[in-house]
């Protein structure tokens, strides 16, 4: 791309003594193998038709000796190239690109709340975050992996108060009769008894108010010894271990766990320091006045002097600079979440530009079940994250006596992957793991069949730069090679789902090369097989940046 990019430079400074930013697409492989609609640019310069000026720069580089571009036509103004084969080989060999040497990234997704059960926007969430934080990881940044939830709160003390109900009063050693296979499902049904409590029973939505201030009491005075206390933290613990125990299933890991209780004294501390000058008083309550930059106003610190979400993601953002010293920080929510975290921003803004100015936040949709497939009513939820999982176990099922996790678990995620981030995510269990279609199976059986024809072959040399390429070899090739701009695009949007398209018609062009083409015992088994080798290096990477698994078997 760069060789191609000097030899068209030149063109237009000898010609035009122009210098324009070039940009080059990939037309229909029938017309050429790069793009150009540079004489478009330039008629708007000079008194020419882009057709004239494309012509001119043909006829400029033909006449030009060189052994990187093969061909080059006119085609309603735009410019085609055809490269050598030798370059487009080279191109295929190129090694890990380095896009962000010595960032420093902060990427904050799930963010869970203990206490209840994930649902399956947190899926998503997990799921889309940590292929970004690989993505981002592969080309050189460095990257920390945190995940944010609420420990303290209303919906804490909602599940709290159904606790001391069922335990009969603040009896800590009662928790040991729960079974520790049932402590999730049993923390899920006592905040469903206390939200309900909350919503019909004046009483008790006064007890569970109280009841919050206790526990905020419990994190800001670093109890640990009352029976409260020990209730709290024994069941928050337990929560823990259920988030952990699911991320595990998930192949996916973080460097740093914030609780809000981490982050409450400082959100407090930071609000009440920048009063009136941010912060200004409104009722009692400390808000913040987002309708002076035509955004929603929030509250930060209630009348009764506690804070709210947007007071501890305050201290969130200045805690992780504090920990990470970022370059840039992400953070991935749904997009109920985009006004709210507008107006947190612009407060930060206020009294620390810098960090405002290096946080982007990324949102998406609702999960939705395709036509056909039932929520689940079993958690009180529209739909959990198990239920998801569940989905694909149970289809997968249908196909195979043995249900291999690393085929479910990685058709989830390249079902939800492959979709644009920003609208609802439409999940269809069936079509998920289907070894047909845009599927993770469908991409996974792609490898295993050319990483088995390169473990029966004798040769296994790296394609040479000088090798010659027959018609099929060669469009294999150049699809192969188009991995790193996809990955480049794909780094600008912080977006994978180009590298899921990019991914399923790669694998689309295999199995039908592998279709037509003989390969092993063929005359061109070295030069085959070395491409081979070439394309699973290129899925072993893709894999690595979506996060899913390698299979051995079909």
């Amino acid at each position: 791309m760069e060789q191609l990019k000097k030899i068209l430079e030149r063109a237009l400074k000898e010609l035009y003594d122009l210098k324009i930013e070039l940009n080059f697409n990939r037309p229909n492989y029938s017309f050429g193998d790069y793009c150009s609609n540079c004489s478009f640019i330039i008629s708007k310069k000079i008194n020419k038709t882009p057709n004239e000026i494309a012509i001119q720069i043909k006829d400029y580089i033909d006449s030009q000796k060189n052994n990187i571009i093969l061909s080059t036509e006119v085609l309603n103004g735009f410019i085609n190239f055809r490269l050598s084969d030798e370059i487009l080989i080279n191109n295929l060999k190129q090694e890990k690109k380095y896009f962000l040497n010595d960032q420093n990234i902060v990427i904050e997704y799930s963010d869970p709340n203990p206490f209840k059960m994930l649902h399956a926007g947190h899926l998503y969430t997990s799921i889309v975050g940590d292929s970004i934080a690989n993505m981002l990881s592969f080309v050189g940044a460095r990257v920390s992996r945190v995940n944010f939830g609420g420990d303290v709160g209303l919906h804490v003390a909602k599940n709290i108060w159904a606790m001391l109900e069922y335990l009969k009063g603040e009896n800590p050693d009662k928790l040991d009769t729960i079974a520790q296979n049932k402590r999730q499902e049993w923390l899920n049904d006592r905040y469903l008894e206390g939200n309900k409590a909350f919503e019909d029973n004046p009483q008790s939505n006064l007890e569970i108010k109280n009841l919050n201030k206790k526990i905020y009491d419990i994190v800001l005075n670093n109890d640990k010894t009352s029976n409260l206390a020990k209730i709290f933290f024994i069941t928050r613990e337990w929560s823990y271990q259920y988030l952990k125990d699911f991320y595990l299933k998930l192949n996916i890991t973080f460097d740093k766990f914030y609780p809000e209780s981490e982050v409450t004294e400082l959100g407090l501390e930071t609000v009440r320091k920048h009063i009136p000058e941010v912060y200004t008083k409104s009722d009692n309550a400390i808000i913040f006045d987002g309708e002076r930059y035509n955004l929603k106003t929030y509250v930060y610190i209630t009348s009764e002097g506690l804070p709210t979400y947007s007071a501890k993601d305050v201290g969130l953002i200045l805690k992780k600079y504090q920990d990470y010293n970022f370059d840039q920080s992400i953070i991935i929510t749904a997009n109920d979440q985009v006004d709210y975290l507008k107006n947190v921003l612009k407060s930060v803004q206020q009294f620390e530009p810098e960090l405002a100015n290096k946080t982007k936040h990324l949102s998406h949709g609702l999960v939705k079940l395709s036509t056909g497939h039932k929520m689940s009513s079993r958690t009180g939820q529209a739909l959990s994250a198990q239920d998801v999982l569940d989905y694909a176990y149970n289809e997968e099922f249908k196909i195979s006596d043995k249900v291999d996790p690393k085929i479910y678990i990685s058709a989830i995620k390249y079902s939800f992957l492959k979709q644009k981030m920003g609208g609802d995510i439409i999940y269809n269990p069936k079509e998920a793991v289907a070894i047909e279609g845009n599927s993770g199976p469908y991409i996974q059986y792609s490898f295993v069949r050319a990483n088995k024809i390169i473990e029966k072959s004798n040769f296994t040399n790296e394609i040479k730069s000088s090798s010659s390429l027959d018609k099929d070899e060669r469009h294999l090739v150049y699809k192969i090679s188009e991995f790193y701009e996809v990955l480049d695009k794909s780094i600008n949007e912080l977006s994978t789902h180009h590298i899921c398209i990019f991914l399923h018609e790669l694998a689309q062009m295999f199995n039908s090369f592998y279709e037509s083409t003989p390969i092993l015992g063929s005359s061109r088994e070295e030069i085959r097989v070395a491409i081979l080798i070439e394309y699973r290096r290129i899925f072993r990477n893709c894999f690595k940046i979506l996060g899913l698994e390698e299979i051995n078997f079909m």
